[in-house]
């Protein structure tokens, strides 16, 4: 049986035509639309290969062109030759609530332009023909005044060049390369489907070309039918409570660690760069060195999300490392999906912020590092899919020390546009405190430190540690971080086993600084369950040579004290801590002190057991 002269017969071959479909269909799975038609009957059919029908009742009558013979671009001769100009013209005149678009991977950049400048108008016929049409060039001239000549209107009546301009409003000239519309529909079958990738293209591509659809309608229901059959699995869809829930945990988990100054935090320029970012929807890194406030920013931009009602989920790098893919990654978090496609579902029709923080991390925490970075490109992707479709975008916002971001070249190639040197991304620098900062936030005092002090007090993470160490002592001679980190938690140390709290983990941190000798220098101040932790921690250090006799110094000076300390004590009796040629002191020392008889005991049967 011989096929139907026309569009018809041409569309089963035609995979640039098939995936155009394929990608509307998508759309209405996706309810961004109502239906799709695959080539319309009767007057729907003129210049039309797909109608698209928005939830709104508006309908849009697409024409796919793959090529235009051997060229390059669409010009204005090439658009009158296609009859897609006439056809144009049929179509907007049927009614107001009628669009039109040419889809194509050429340019026609003058078609695009004038679309551009009809919906940036004042609305007055003589500005947009005076101003925006002849201050052009000759070459944009000429474009206008032959579309205006095709479409049937006189550029010299106003009420014609206003119809222009109406014509203009609602032809949309679409831009897709094949790899680009492939790379639409793959991410988009990803976000709407469980089921393998190439397994519901294939039925996509098996319902367009075999499927009895031409002329038909084609709505939810339809294709819900269709993929039942099929046995293609969808994904997660809006409305599901567990997405919103397990947001909140994750934005929790990450709020949970950020500790401000005691005043809060401190307004700074920086805080309005990322504010003015996120208000314009364009993505941006945050970054700076370590300890000068990023934290903050951060801080300062979800309490903004949330002032705003914004939807937002933040995620620390270092503690959810990504790993496999986004998908996979997403589910480890506990979302259905990836995380731009859990954030896209609530918040469809409103902005919505990523953040993803301890960008640097990623070099150190794993040694496949590439694999990180790869999931976080393939998320940057998966964003701008969809912000293709969104009225109000996604914004991505990264945190990362500025040496990383300037020196580690796969941080760097994330935020590289592909074919150009420019890139869309905007670099917050988060620098110091400047001098007024400071002394607001030290008061009186700060006009007694020294000039090496007040630019130590600069970062704000040591005006952190500053605010928590004790103002009786003098700390005049901190000159570095370090000090500073020294002085704070020698006090912790002293305060926590004070009152018992949490020693173990300040013991072993003095431990390994060789410090911790000098803070229970007066034993009798600890009580029995002190003691015990200092033993129970310091024993453990006996089989490393670097930290052996400081532990033997530390178990010495406990077990004279007037607490029953049998337990920890008789851990000592294992061949991996005791060495008996260098032991000898030592030994003799523990039997002549305070203990048990049960103590001596484990001693000797120690001594009888064969080496």
């Amino acid at each position: 049986m011989p096929l139907e002269k026309g569009g018809r017969a041409d569309k089963k071959g035609n995979q640039y035509e098939t995936n155009c479909i394929i990608y509307e269909i998508l759309k209405v799975l996706n309810e961004i639309n109502y239906s799709v038609v695959v080539e319309a009957l009767g007057t729907d059919e003129i210049g039309t290969d797909i109608l698209i029908t928005t939830f709104e009742g508006i309908k849009e009558h697409q024409q796919c062109k793959a090529r235009n013979a051997s060229k390059i671009s669409w010009g204005i001769s090439d658009l009158k030759a296609k009859d897609i100009l006439s056809a144009w013209k049929i179509q907007l005149n049927r009614n107001d609530d009628r669009k039109v678009a040419l889809v194509s991977p050429m340019e026609c950049s003058f078609l695009v332009d004038l679309n551009d400048r009809a919906h940036n108008t004042s609305g007055k016929a003589e500005d947009f023909y005076n101003i925006q049409i002849l201050e052009s060039s000759k070459e944009f001239r000429k474009f206008y005044e032959s579309f205006c000549k095709e479409m049937g209107v006189d550029i010299k009546k106003n009420e014609y060049v206003l119809k222009s301009i109406d014509y203009l409003q609602r032809i949309y000239y679409k831009r897709m390369s094949e790899y680009e519309l492939q790379e639409l529909i793959n991410q988009s079958i990803q976000f709407l489907f469980i089921s393998e990738r190439s397994a519901v293209y294939n039925a996509f591509v098996s319902f367009v070309v075999t499927k009895d659809i031409l002329g038909k309608e084609i709505t939810q229901s339809m294709l819900y039918d269709y993929l039942k059959n099929q046995k293609i699995e969808f994904r997660l869809r809006d409305g599901d409570d567990r997405i919103s829930p397990r947001i909140e945990e994750i934005n929790y988990e990450y709020r949970e660690t950020f500790k401000p100054l005691q005043g809060g935090l401190i307004d700074r320029e920086e805080f309005n760069s990322c504010i003015n970012a996120i208000e314009k929807e364009k993505p941006f890194i945050i970054s700076g060195n370590a300890g000068y406030g990023k934290s903050g920013c951060t801080e300062e931009i979800l309490n903004y999300c949330e002032r705003k009602n914004i939807p937002y989920i933040a995620i620390k790098l270092d503690r959810r490392i990504p790993k496999g893919n986004c998908e996979k990654w997403g589910q480890e978090l506990g979302l259905p999906g990836s995380v731009a496609y859990a954030i896209h579902c609530i918040s469809k029709n409103e902005k919505a912020v990523i953040v993803l923080d301890q960008l640097d991390a990623l070099r150190w925490t794993q040694a496949n590092s590439s694999e990180a970075i790869s999931i976080c490109m393939e998320l940057i992707r998966q964003v701008k899919y969809l912000n293709r479709e969104r009225e109000k975008k996604i914004i991505i916002v990264f945190v990362c020390r500025s040496y990383d971001l300037e020196n580690d070249n796969h941080i760097g190639s994330l935020f590289k546009q592909e074919g150009s040197k420019e890139s869309d991304w905007t670099i917050v620098n988060i620098g110091n405190f400047d001098e007024n900062t400071v002394r607001k936030i030290i008061g009186e005092e700060y006009k007694n430190l020294s000039i090496k002090l007040k630019m130590l007090l600069s970062i704000p993470s040591n005006i952190y540690i500053w605010q928590h160490l004790e103002k009786e002592q003098s700390y005049s001679d901190c000159l570095t971080t370090s000090h500073l980190i020294e002085n704070w938690f020698q006090q912790i140390c002293r305060k926590s086993i004070a009152a018992g709290l949490h020693e173990k983990s300040v013991i072993e941190f003095y431990i390994q600084h060789g410090n911790f000798e000098k803070i229970i220098s007066n034993v009798e101040t600890l009580n029995e369950e002190q003691i015990k932790s200092v033993l129970e921690m310091a024993i453990p250090y006996m089989v490393s040579d670097e930290y052996r006799e400081l532990a033997k110094t530390i178990i010495l000076s406990c077990i004279n004290s007037n607490i029953d300390l049998e337990f920890p004590v008789i851990q000592i009796f294992d061949k991996e801590y005791i060495k008996l040629e260098d032991d000898r002191t030592f030994l003799h020392e523990v039997m002549s002190s305070k203990i048990s008889k049960r103590i001596v005991w484990l001693f000797v049967h120690y001594l009888e057991l064969p080496v």
